[in-house]
């Protein structure tokens, strides 16, 4: 079993291959913005760092793996963001990590993840969830659930190509992110109808569409590189039964950690 601690980083990510321009270097293999160098002060990457490190604010959307179900100390007591759904209070998830971060920025972090809610729930809410006059950087990742129900990654990628138009169109900036990998025996659940892979690659045909206007940062390739390059099996990078919610989707704390690591690491803050 892995033992990995959380008190510095634990995932190494090499420069930045400026001089080809080809974008992050992950290991040795390439993921991110292709063609793209992150020192590009014209690319989205680049302006959505520098309202970062402005201080602006930043909204978080998705479902339980952007709330956090899995850490170790997740508390869903929060204050609400629509019933019955709160904010998480605990300190190791992804998003928590990244809103302790980036308070060295003064940037406030919001973090609206709503366990088992489809994309279709969540723009059926956006006007709840996401406030166009105050939130400058939207982090999206979903569709853990939409591959529960029929048509779920069509209706995915629709539903995000309207969140990319109306970020845009608010004068505001959108990353996309894909989620992380599930177990085999976690995809083959009765309820599920699509995979988890078939989800992420809705999620890279969304992003296409507005390619050079919205980044992609794609968690999912990451974290199965991570997994080959190092002989782990996806359980042991997982966590699976280290907890309660450590089901095949629902990770442990070391890969909310390499979410974290991997946001800041492609945005350069």
């Amino acid at each position: 079993m892995l033992q990995l601690t959380l008190q510095s980083p634990i995932f190494s990510f090499p420069q930045l291959d400026i001089a080809q321009g080809t974008g992050l270097m992950y290991d040795g293999f390439k993921y991110g913005r292709k063609g793209q160098s992150a020192m590009d002060t014209h690319t989205p990457v680049e302006k959505i760092a520098g309202l970062i490190r402005s201080g602006c604010a930043v909204k978080l959307l998705g479902d339980s793996l952007t709330i956090g179900s899995g850490s170790s100390d997740s508390d869903l007591t929060g204050a609400v963001i629509y019933p019955p759904f709160r904010r998480q209070r605990g300190r190791f998830c992804w998003a928590s990590l990244l809103t302790e971060h980036l308070a060295q920025y003064g940037c406030r972090v919001d973090n609206v993840g709503c366990y088992g809610i489809t994309s279709d729930e969540m723009m059926s809410h956006l006007d709840i969830l996401y406030h166009p006059g105050m939130d400058r950087v939207v982090f999206c990742m979903i569709g853990a659930n939409d591959k529960k129900v029929a048509d779920g990654p069509a209706r995915l990628e629709r539903n995000l190509r309207s969140l990319c138009a109306r970020v845009l169109q608010d004068g505001n900036s959108l990353v996309l992110m894909t989620p992380n990998p599930a177990t085999a025996a976690n995809d083959a659940k009765p309820n599920r109808l699509y995979t988890q892979a078939q989800v992420a690659e809705a999620i890279r045909r969304a992003a296409e569409g507005y390619a050079g206007q919205i980044p992609l940062i794609d968690h999912f390739t990451a974290m199965t590189e991570a997994c080959r390059q190092r002989g782990w099996t996806l359980a042991e990078f997982l966590q699976v039964g280290a907890g309660p919610e450590n089901d095949g989707l629902h990770p442990g704390n070391q890969a909310y950690r390499f979410y974290f690591e991997h946001i800041c690491e492609t945005l350069g803050i």
